[in-house]
């Protein structure tokens, strides 16, 4: 493991300590998902692909820790890549919670739609169409970053970006069917899906 994240027991205690805040509740609400009354399940296994991605991705990092030592952040990099990966972890978890709870009893973690729900355009809904899943691509970077090893940032990226890219895809495709010109038109108005001014 990298001697900067895992020398120590107080760093050790904070990456698992912040992981645990992180993802415990997200854990738990991925079994406890229900079907919405009156809604149509369109998640076309989305829910699980994702998973399947954040836990490569996850699992990818430690391994590439490992296998490229030589890609460790030394000397002053070490720390700010610590931290800053934590407060990445963090603040990444925060802001998708605050667009969970923006949502309220419209969220659900498997893709469900009705023809009449309404379309969210408040909060962070505003500036980009899916935040929660920013916040959470943002989370995922954050563990990259806080393991100090520039490979395994890779496997975070990537895995967890095209987890989320075949999520919203599935999740857009949903949207459009059952909420037509509604959908299209807030589209239209917000039309970054994930990273402003990016995509």
């Amino acid at each position: 493991m990298n001697d900067y994240t895992f020398a120590s027991t107080i760093r050790i205690a904070l990456f698992y300590g912040v992981a645990v805040v992180v993802f415990l509740p997200e854990t738990v609400g991925t079994f406890r998902d229900r079907v919405r009354p009156g809604a149509e399940r369109r998640d076309r296994g989305s829910k699980w692909v994702l998973m399947a991605c954040l836990g490569a991705g996850t699992w990818g990092a430690f391994v590439l820790v490992h296998l490229f030592p030589e890609a460790d952040a030394t000397g002053a990099a070490a720390p700010a890549l610590f931290y800053g990966g934590l407060l990445l972890m963090a603040s990444g978890a925060a802001f998708r919670w605050y667009a969970i709870g923006t949502l309220g009893e419209a969220f659900t973690r498997t893709v469900m739609v009705r023809t009449d729900q309404e379309v969210v355009a408040v909060g962070p809904y505003r500036w980009i169409r899916h935040p929660s899943y920013a916040g959470g691509l943002v989370t995922f970077v954050g563990i990259g970053l806080a393991l100090c090893n520039a490979a395994a940032v890779v496997p975070t990226v990537v895995a967890t970006a095209a987890g989320y890219a075949y999520r919203i895809r599935v999740e857009e495709h949903a949207l459009r069917e059952a909420l037509g010109a509604r959908y299209e038109a807030y589209a239209e108005r917000t039309p970054d899906r994930l990273i402003p001014f990016l995509w």
